[in-house]
């Protein structure tokens, strides 16, 4: 056992106490990066939650789209079909008042 002359201290208490130290240090070290990478998975579940809210909305508002051009198709499939039903009652009248 080797003591330093100045402080009467062995080398081997002094060893085991910068050892003590650096784990103390690496275990403070650790639980701060665990503390980090919690926030950071958390911030990643909130960013995915809004994508996908976003994401659903957009869904929504593309199927509404959909649904008025469908619609817009239709009325303007019923708006023919009405034209000519007209057109064909003004050609029956016509024709009716002509006998």
């Amino acid at each position: 056992m080797t003591t330093l002359p100045a402080t009467g201290v062995s080398t081997e208490v002094l060893l085991g106490t910068a050892n003590a130290l650096l784990y103390g240090l690496a275990l403070w070290m650790g639980h701060e990066w665990w503390k980090d990478h919690k926030a950071q998975h958390k911030q990643l579940d909130e960013s995915i939650t809004r994508l996908s809210e976003v994401y659903a909305s957009k869904t929504a508002v593309h199927r509404a789209h959909k649904r008025l051009d469908d619609l817009d198709a239709v009325t303007a499939d019923h708006a023919e079909r009405l034209a000519r039903l007209e057109a064909m009652q003004e050609i029956k009248r016509d024709c009716s008042c002509e006998r």
